[in-house]
């Protein structure tokens, strides 16, 4: 079996190359240059050396990594993105797998997905770059294992990673449901965000003001607050 790829560098017989697409968009070129260093033995051992060619898998994870920074969900609307947006051409190759291609790749090889996330999310925070998702990055910094400073303790840090590891299985599930049928793409990511912070400034504001009067605020006690605002 041969794989499917190209030179994103390359220019072709017009004078452009497939990486004039991304020039405006550093994340993409940012996703492409961390999957390029990682060990992707494991993936590339899972296909047969009989068969007709396959997408490279280097090509099909970078571009299920991207979709899941963005919060997409949909194997054929990710399909769509790889016809018409310029950063999804980039991050294929402009090869255009299609949504049967980009299901089956997901479904057979959900368990190393998970792994290569949680490592790119760990390498793009380390090196400051949190703007791969909104819920499991908070912006703190995790340091080198030979750095001098930690920012997190080895309990803090395998705290954090299942944080990572559990939103990327939501992630997951939610992509299982979408090719269901059973969930809507249209997610406003910047609203989420927006809310989360809402809630979040209103439940310390209640605590503050419960903290400067010994008495209970509305009949509820200062943890029945917390807890109040939590369940909004």
């Amino acid at each position: 079996m041969g794989f499917i790829s190209t030179d994103r560098s390359q220019e072709n017989l017009i004078g452009y190359s497939i990486s004039d697409f991304a020039k405006s968009d550093a994340k993409s070129r940012y996703v492409v240059k961390i999957v390029s260093q990682l060990d992707l033995q494991s993936l590339f051992a899972r296909y047969s050396d009989q068969g007709g060619d396959a997408y490279s898998p280097d090509i099909l994870l970078t571009l299920w990594f991207y979709a899941y920074s963005k919060g997409l969900t949909s194997s054929r609307k990710l399909e769509e993105m790889c016809r018409y947006d310029t950063r999804y051409i980039y991050l294929s190759c402009n090869l255009r797998p299609d949504h049967t291609t980009l299901s089956r790749f997901r479904q057979h090889n959900l368990d190393l997905l998970v792994d290569y996330f949680v490592q790119i999310l760990l390498i793009a925070e380390r090196e400051g770059l949190t703007d791969f998702r909104h819920i499991s990055i908070d912006g703190s910094k995790i340091k080198a294992a030979c750095s001098a400073r930690h920012s997190f303790r080895d309990d803090q840090l395998s705290r954090k990673i299942e944080s990572i590891r559990q939103d990327i299985q939501q992630y997951m599930e939610r992509c299982r449901l979408a090719e269901d049928g059973g969930l809507s793409d249209d997610l406003d990511l910047d609203a989420i965000r927006a809310e989360k912070a809402r809630l979040e400034a209103l439940e310390q504001q209640l605590v503050e003001r419960a903290n400067s009067n010994s008495e209970n605020v509305s009949g509820l006690s200062k943890p029945s607050i917390a807890r109040t605002i939590r369940l909004i």
